[in-house]
């Protein structure tokens, strides 16, 4: 189930619960930063499992410049073996989350003209509902279609080597992520099939080795080789 955004100061109203944060570093997605009295000291956040899938938090796409934060009501399972980890972690089975507030969101307005804003279970079911899937390297990712028309040409004169910094500066953001823990940017073309950029520094998205295609079930190399 999903609730509506919540206030920093209206944890405390809400016991079992814990703070998630997404990252895409890590082998299972999922950092705990927190839990109902408030956020952990940085250098305190851990690695968690989470289980129940169906309902496992999420928004309109992963976002390496803001990452989200969630507030979970868990059912402690204990800890767990992860293929990604040497020692055990806690493993948490979520019955309900809710987006912390404040969760980024694309404003016209100049950031000292409005506050930091949250989304609401209504707002994140308008989203979905303009949602499309699309089939990438074996992941099913959602995306927001969009008009920007984008070609296999403007990716075949991308230099390897370019940061994904760079790349957005001329292509603009990426339109969803995909992998399991480490994720790959993916951008939507203007006939529907999908580019993947691959990085050598996946971590900070630099040093780009490759670039794939995506096209009618189909895998094409356009640049570079693994």
């Amino acid at each position: 189930m999903i609730g509506t955004a919540k206030e920093v100061n209206e944890f405390d109203n809400y016991k079992p619960f814990i703070l998630v944060k997404e990252v895409h570093y890590t082998g299972t997605g999922w950092v705990q930063v927190g839990n109902e009295n408030g956020y952990f000291l940085p250098e305190t956040y851990v690695d968690i499992d989470l289980v129940n899938g169906a309902i496992l938090p999420q928004m309109e796409m992963y976002d390496k410049d803001y990452v989200n934060t969630f507030l979970c009501q868990v059912e402690y399972k204990g800890k767990v073996e992860h293929d990604a980890f040497e020692d055990q972690i806690e493993s948490y089975y979520i019955v309900e989350w809710y987006p912390v507030y404040p969760i980024l969101r694309d404003m016209i307005l100049p950031n000292w003209m409005y506050p930091k804003d949250f989304m609401t279970k209504r707002e994140l079911n308008n989203k979905k509902e303009d949602k499309s899937i699309i089939r990438v390297a074996g992941w099913d990712m959602e995306y927001t279609p969009s008009d920007r028309g984008l070609t296999v040409e403007d990716f075949e004169n991308i230099e390897l080597g370019s940061s994904l910094d760079e790349i957005e500066k001329k292509l603009g953001k990426p339109d969803g992520w995909v992998g399991g823990g480490i994720l790959s940017p993916v951008y939507i073309l203007e006939d529907n099939s999908a580019v993947e950029l691959v990085f050598g520094n996946d971590a900070a998205d630099e040093d780009l080795v490759a670039i794939y295609l995506y096209k009618e079930q189909q895998e094409y190399i356009l640049r570079g080789h693994l």
